[in-house]
């Protein structure tokens, strides 16, 4: 009875240390898994966070080409206003130097209209007109 309690015991062994040995290779392929995992959880959360800095670099730049556009408008705005301020300055000065003459011309009008009619001289003689 004894060298089948040894050989029982000796099979229980040999299971016990098969089952061990299957938990251990588990528990070490967990543990890979679980650094893979864990790795890849980190790159994971890397890129997010490098995602997110991207964003708000390009939207900084993009804010800065705004500001850049924005500046460049408004000086083009200035120069356009200042072509146009000179422009409309010499429209009026030319309207009213027309309204000056003009004015002139009626007042001219208006006193020859006035005054009596005079003769026309005589041409002068001699013949050197025409």
């Amino acid at each position: 009875w004894l060298a089948k309690d040894m050989e029982k015991e000796r099979r229980w062994k040999m299971k016990q240390s098969k089952r061990f040995a299957h938990i251990v290779v588990r528990g070490k392929h967990d543990v890979d898994s679980r650094a893979k995992r864990a790795a890849a959880e980190e790159e994971l959360r890397i890129r997010r966070v490098a995602s997110k800095i991207a964003k708000e670099v390009k939207a900084f730049w993009t804010k800065c080409a705004k500001l850049v556009i924005y500046k460049h408008q408004t000086t083009i705005d200035m120069k356009r206003k200042e072509v146009m301020d000179k422009h409309l300055d010499f429209l009026l000065t030319q309207t009213e130097r027309y309204s000056k003459v003009l004015a002139d011309d009626l007042t001219k009008a208006k006193e020859e209209k006035s005054k009596p009619k005079r003769a026309l001289p005589a041409p002068p003689a001699g013949g050197e007109g025409a």
